[in-house]
């Protein structure tokens, strides 16, 4: 598993597998994650489905774990598209590597908001 030290864990997210370029996590609904309306905050969404991505591109690029500051994937440019919330439960991101190779690398990551409760 990967273990960070900074606002991931601040978030609650966990990382429930992640190798040869994909990556599982979760993360549980907060008060203190809301927005107004009491659904997920969309920057708690985004920082979820985004810490899924690096973990997936790490986990090819640092395969040995040697969390050397070189070998950190990071963003050029990413977005999201919002299909759906929850005010409970849980979501779950998943991250998987479609370009693997030289950078710049490529990754796809879902987060399902209908598996909130599962």
């Amino acid at each position: 598993m990967t273990e960070f030290n900074n606002m991931v864990p601040a978030l609650g997210i966990v990382t429930i597998e992640s190798g040869d370029g994909r990556a599982v996590g979760e993360m549980e609904h907060r008060p203190d994650l809301s927005q107004a309306t009491g659904v997920f905050h969309a920057g708690a969404i985004f920082t979820l489905a985004d810490t899924m991505a690096t973990v997936a591109v790490w986990s090819l690029a640092d395969p040995d774990k040697e969390h050397e500051r070189a070998k950190f994937p990071l963003a050029v440019q990413s977005n999201c598209h919002f299909v759906g919330n929850t005010g409970q439960g849980k979501l779950i991101a998943e991250s998987k590597v479609v370009h693997p190779g030289r950078p710049p690398w490529w990754s796809k990551r879902t987060s399902d908001p209908k598996q909130a409760n599962s």
